[in-house]
């Protein structure tokens, strides 16, 4: 069994899909499912820090749009001419228009090849549902597009059942959940008082939200909790990672003149599970309107890390419902601060149920959650489609 996967950005050990897609075919392949990912050169692997402005911001989206078709063209290219020793050709949805090429391969080889259309990121078919965004009927004819090539392929996989939801709005009724999962190797649990020590006051009390933060990813909420909790010393709040809503929340905090919420821009790889380690609780957060656009994974690092997980968004969301069936954190809507600020409080009050959820969350993610049982499922509805 012989599989092609297809994703844009599959060179860039910064992003996270590119980490899962490069780990689930090192992990098939070694199952004796031969496995390829195809890449191209990615040149925001090496950018540096971007130049602010309007022109700069035309010149960064004019280059992706150019990369994005390069690529395209290219596994097109490469699916063409290794046709005959593919059974299998696996398609995310960067760039724009990717899942094509599975139909493509379906009409080149009279319908040996199999098409599986993975989706990771529902956010361009979602915004058509929602009043206030942009719309032009390029736009629209594009989506209807991708729609149309999903609906085509063998098997779609999504990351959750509120992905799922999202899906059927749009018109596709058939798919299948197979879970994001996280590499245990790169995340290993490491006791409290060792982690907070590289970093932090072992009397301190850490929230922690480390990742992107873009616009989906509301953390207003959080900073107002913490201007809530601004005279318990100990408690502690720190934003690690870089975004839209990273830069606003900052901007609010400094306003707020908050001294117990520190931002930073995180830390080198080799570090991940000592600095995931050091905290108390992780942040998740995902905006309710964006239910169903995707499934954080940032969630399954800190369950990996064997820690607590506060999440901020609708009940509704694959990670919400992860949470609740771990017993390993809470829930709440991403705009309720003083709830917000009380469940922080109540867990720094109560470090034996603190401890006690993250052990759940460890053993939950071991259960439900590691890299071999995603491959073992991917492994499995790989051979179904195929044979």
């Amino acid at each position: 069994m012989r599989v092609l996967i297809g994703y844009s950005y599959a060179s860039n050990n910064r992003d996270a899909v590119a980490n899962a897609i490069n780990d689930l075919a090192k992990g098939l392949s070694e199952a004796g499912v031969q496995t390829v990912v195809y890449k191209q050169y990615d040149p925001y692997q090496e950018r540096s820090q971007p130049v602010p402005g309007t022109i700069a911001e035309s010149f960064r989206k004019v280059n992706r749009l150019k990369g994005q078709l390069l690529y395209l063209a290219g596994f097109t290219l490469h699916l063409i001419r290794t046709a005959s020793t593919i059974d299998c050709v696996i398609t995310l949805d960067t760039p724009s228009g990717l899942a094509f090429t599975g139909k493509l391969a379906k009409l080149v080889s009279r319908g040996r090849i199999k098409h599986v259309a993975w989706i990771m990121d529902l956010y361009r078919l979602q915004s058509r549902n929602q009043e206030n965004s942009p719309s032009s009927r390029l736009r629209d004819a594009r989506l209807k597009f991708e729609t149309a090539t999903i609906k085509s392929a063998d098997k779609v996989v999504v990351l959750g059942e509120c992905m799922q939801v999202e899906l059927r709005r749009n018109g596709i009724s058939e798919s299948v959940v197979l879970p994001i999962w996280h590499n245990a190797s790169s995340t290993l649990p490491i006791p409290k008082p060792e982690a907070k020590a590289a970093y932090y006051r072992s009397s301190d009390f850490i929230v922690m939200y480390s990742g992107n933060a873009g616009v989906a990813h509301p953390l207003d909420g959080l900073v107002r909790a913490a201007e809530i909790l601004k005279n318990e010393k100990q408690i502690r709040f720190i934003v690690s990672g870089h975004g839209k809503s990273y830069d606003s929340a900052q901007k609010l905090a400094r306003q707020a003149g908050l001294e117990n919420i520190e931002f930073t821009s995180g830390v080198p790889f080799h570090e991940l599970s000592l600095y995931l380690s050091s905290a108390d609780i992780h942040v998740v957060c995902l905006s309710e309107q964006a239910l169903g656009s995707c499934v954080p994974s940032k969630a399954y690092g800190a369950m990996a890390a064997a820690r607590p997980i506060l999440f901020l968004g609708s009940a509704g969301c694959q990670v919400a419902l992860d949470v609740d069936e771990a017993q390993c954190g809470y829930c709440i809507p991403t705009d309720e601060a003083e709830k917000i600020a009380n469940t922080i409080f109540s867990l720094y009050r109560q470090p034996s149920l603190t401890d006690q959820m993250g052990r759940n969350s460890r053993l939950y993610f071991e259960d439900q959650r590691t890299l071999a049982t995603g491959v073992t499922r991917w492994s499995q509805m790989l051979r179904t489609v195929i044979d």
